[in-house]
């Protein structure tokens, strides 16, 4: 069995186990968003999430920017054994035991090259050219989840995060790349796994904390977070 029917498979068995045991499943994207104000988590559950019609444009530009993946598995198996390098969609889940709940996302995409998964590739768009510390947080739990549905370290493994918007321009190139026609690449940084690990265990285990209910929520820690919620005019906690 090749490694992305593997990680398939642990991924499948996992959450029917957290289904078993009534373990909630936490996305990774809302562990990370999160990182800011918890409490903007809790006024979601209560009233629901806003999306917006920049919410709308970034998921069709990350369709377009992430076209390159091969998103059937039995394709992708095949070029990973003749000894390309493939880029996946891969799901990725492991239960925290001591937090009684399940951590689950979906990568925008992992690359892989003889039975080892080499790169993650995390996307975002923004108008303003950086990188967040939510991004690596983001990136870094899914490098977390490999390592716990493969049970072995991957300290070399490479984590990309890229930051880009559309543009109405021609082809653009990334790194010799053509990524996208309507995509143009403002920022794009690498680490190795590594190197963020220490951070992101101990961040992850903390914010779960909050997930689990172990502790009350935080808040926002700077007013221009507050002016930039969805829920600035009922949240009776923002910052004046």
């Amino acid at each position: 069995m090749g490694i992305l029917r593997t990680i398939n498979q642990v991924f499948n068995y996992t959450n029917s186990i957290s289904k078993i045991l009534r373990y909630p499943k936490i996305y990774v994207s809302e562990i990370s968003d999160s990182l800011y104000c918890e409490w903007r988590k809790v006024l979601e559950l209560n009233y629901g999430k806003v999306r917006t019609k920049e919410m709308r444009e970034g998921t069709k530009i990350h369709k377009e920017f992430l076209s390159f993946n091969i998103s059937d598995i039995d394709e992708a198996e095949i070029q990973i054994q003749s000894g390309r390098s493939v880029s996946f969609p891969a799901k990725v889940g492991f239960i925290h035991k001591e937090k009684k709940l399940m951590v689950s996302g979906q990568v925008d995409s992992a690359f892989f090259y003889q039975d080892r998964v080499v790169k993650i590739l995390e996307f975002k768009t923004r108008k303003n050219p950086k990188i967040y510390e939510s991004d690596i947080l983001q990136a870094g739990i899914y490098a977390l989840s490999f390592e716990e549905m493969i049970g072995k370290e991957l300290d070399d493994l490479e984590i990309q995060i890229v930051v880009g918007q559309r543009v109405d321009r021609g082809s653009r190139k990334h790194n010799g790349s053509a990524y996208s026609s309507k995509v143009e690449i403002n920022i794009s940084e690498s680490y190795r796994f590594k190197e963020i690990k220490k951070y992101v265990s101990k961040k992850l285990d903390y914010i779960l904390d909050f997930w689990s209910g172990r502790r009350e929520p935080n808040v926002a820690f700077s007013k221009d977070i507050c002016n930039n919620c969805h829920f600035y005019r009922i949240c009776n906690r923002k910052i004046l």
